[in-house]
């Protein structure tokens, strides 16, 4: 006997099956998200957009402790910020520090956009100047 709720479930799968099959995280996951929540399909739209609502709580508590903190929590490389690959590799020539980058360049070099991590409903702009504005 079919529930009458099953053609809602196959719809809700099919949408979390397309994302998972995107292999989407961090920014990239809250942009697919987003790009769904304006489906034609109400109940996929609706769905879409609790999820969001959800998913993006860690996204901006994140952002948030970049900004007002100054602190890169980013355990799982999902933000569109990171440490510069150079720092964390450790490579050293005559004129860097020990963290592989030039001497004067350290800080403005500790950290790098993302522009893939960035959530699509940000603007480009507002991620780099929101990456470079503990650097000032």
């Amino acid at each position: 006997m079919r529930s009458r709720h099953s053609p809602r479930r196959c719809r809700v799968l099919t949408c979390a099956c397309v994302l998972a099959t995107e292999k989407n995280v961090g920014g990239a996951l809250l942009t697919s998200l987003h790009s769904r929540t304006s489906n034609g399909d109400p109940f996929i739209c609706a769905f879409s957009s609790r999820l969001l609502t959800t998913l993006s709580v860690p996204f901006f508590a994140t952002l948030a402790a970049w900004i007002y903190e100054g602190e890169l929590r980013d355990p799982y490389d999902e933000f569109f910020v990171e440490l510069n690959p150079a720092l964390e590799a450790g490579e050293r020539e005559h004129d860097e520090d020990e963290n592989g980058v030039p001497e004067h360049e350290l800080w403005e070099s500790k950290f790098r956009f993302r522009a893939e991590m960035l959530p699509g409903f940000l603007e480009d702009a507002f991620g780099r100047k929101v990456s470079r504005a503990l650097w000032i």
